[in-house]
């Protein structure tokens, strides 16, 4: 099992997000994201990010760290349980967030940063 120390980078598999280890408490991690969000992260649902593989993630894409102003159609974001590609977008919500339409979905307001999945290969299939 890995170690991880205050300041590793790792991708949480559970919650499918990136973070940043606070400290280290036993098996347990406090992990915090750029956007702030804490959390306590079990070692064995972590990996560093480097080595970070999320396996139900569309193929032909690789993940990126977003702002919501910086998501874009055809991205894919972890929604209600499955990756949902981004339809459509409009602006600012009352939340401070950006509305994005989602294949299989609906409307679903980004209010913070987040990993979104993006194409990586030229001309791949959408």
């Amino acid at each position: 099992m890995t170690k991880y120390a205050a300041g590793d980078e790792i991708w949480e598999r559970r919650r499918r997000s990136f973070a940043t280890v606070l400290n280290v408490v036993g098996a347990a991690l406090n992990v915090e994201t750029e956007a702030g969000a804490q959390w306590v992260a079990r070692v064995e649902h972590c990996m560093p990010a480097v080595d970070a593989v999320d396996r139900e993630a569309p193929s032909g894409t690789t993940p990126v760290k977003a702002l919501p102003s910086g998501v874009q159609v055809h991205d894919y974001v972890w929604v209600a349980g499955a990756y949902r590609q981004i339809l459509d977008m409009r602006c600012k919500s009352e939340s401070g967030g950006k509305i994005l339409e989602l294949e299989g979905h609906g409307p679903w307001v980004m209010v913070r940063p987040g990993t979104v999945y993006r194409r990586t290969q030229i001309g791949a299939p959408r």
